[in-house]
């Protein structure tokens, strides 16, 4: 009785073309995934690398500043602080026509009324 039945062996058939159409697909579709995925890490890494990069020029431009700061700053204490006209002579005799220049944008700069909080 069993021996006539079919069943088994159209089921058996069915599950390995099944899996054929299942093994087809994924090998075709492996390509499309790796590139994908290939393509995001590529995206995630030029995101990085920008906001490193953007990151990197703000510091430098702090340092910068920071070290113009600190050279108006050395050159204000340097020749600001006198009793009389004397002392500013002798300041104003050990100073380069640059450090005077530097000297007089710090001061005029610091004058103007928008340097001034309100």
């Amino acid at each position: 009785m069993f021996t006539f039945n079919k069943t088994s062996n159209w089921l058996n058939a069915s599950i390995q073309q099944e899996e054929k159409g299942i093994l087809e697909t994924a090998r075709k579709a492996v390509r499309r995934v790796k590139r994908e995925s290939k393509e995001g890490h590529q995206k995630l890494e030029n995101k990085r690398l920008n906001t490193f990069n953007k990151f990197q020029k703000e510091a430098a431009r702090q340092k910068k500043l920071n070290k113009q700061l600190q050279q108006l700053t050395t050159l204000y204490i340097k020749v600001s602080f006198f009793q009389n006209e004397e002392q500013v002579d002798d300041a104003l005799i050990g100073l380069t026509n640059a450090e005077m220049e530097d000297m007089l944008k710090a001061q005029v700069h610091e004058d103007s009324p928008r340097s001034k909080p309100n």
